[in-house]
């Protein structure tokens, strides 16, 4: 079987996600120019002591299972019942603290909610994507060094966490338009060239 790629949904992925790259580059423009403290990621270390399993990691798990978990129930799906079992545990395991914890599962109560009360909606209401776009930017603080985190003023946290919280949009918007699989691609092909920058630069 021949797989079919819609050219649409490709270009349209491609495009976003380069958009939020120069964006984030952006940012970091801003960040130096406003003479913003930034916060290195913990992954810098990781890249320099195993770089095949963390490069494997970013370009191909990370992607899935943030797909799996914050993206595949928007929108119900024949496998709901395992994947939403599947992104409880995933929440229960990447909840580092305890509101980041309760905030990961109260948005799959949520979504459990959602298509309980009501058996014929098909997709989440706007709040509910909201939520999961903004609880999946706060699930990125795990990158970072709690410590520095709690010491950020409010422009900074800003600046820290805009990014993410662009690319669950922009991922959400390919997700519930063209599919899981552009959803998944666009999240491969942005952690990929942000790998491929920060091997670059190093």
């Amino acid at each position: 079987m021949q797989l079919q790629v819609d050219r649409r949904a490709f270009t349209t992925t491609a495009f976003l996600v380069v958009v939020n790259v120069i964006i984030l580059a952006l940012s970091k423009w801003l960040e130096d120019a406003l003479n913003l403290r930034e916060i290195p990621l913990k992954s810098k270390d990781s890249l320099e002591t195993t770089p095949i399993s963390f490069i494997l990691f970013a370009v191909v798990f990370a992607p899935l299972l943030e797909e799996l978990a914050f993206r595949y129930l928007l929108k119900k799906g024949k496998y709901f019942l395992v994947i939403f079992t599947l992104s409880t545990f995933y929440f229960l395991i990447v909840g580092e603290t305890i509101p980041l914890l309760i905030s990961l599962l109260l948005l799959n109560i949520l979504i459990g909610l959602v298509y309980l009360l009501s058996k014929k909606r098909r997709i989440v209401p706007i709040g509910v994507m909201a939520y999961s776009i903004i609880v999946f930017g706060w699930m990125h603080s795990i990158n970072f060094d709690a410590t520095e985190l709690s010491s950020l003023r409010f422009i900074e946290a800003l600046f820290l966490f805009f990014p993410y919280v662009l690319l669950g949009t922009n991922i959400t918007y390919i997700r519930l338009r063209f599919g899981f699989f552009y959803g998944l691609v666009g999240h491969t092909l942005y952690n990929g060239i942000l790998i491929f920058l920060q091997i670059l630069t190093t």
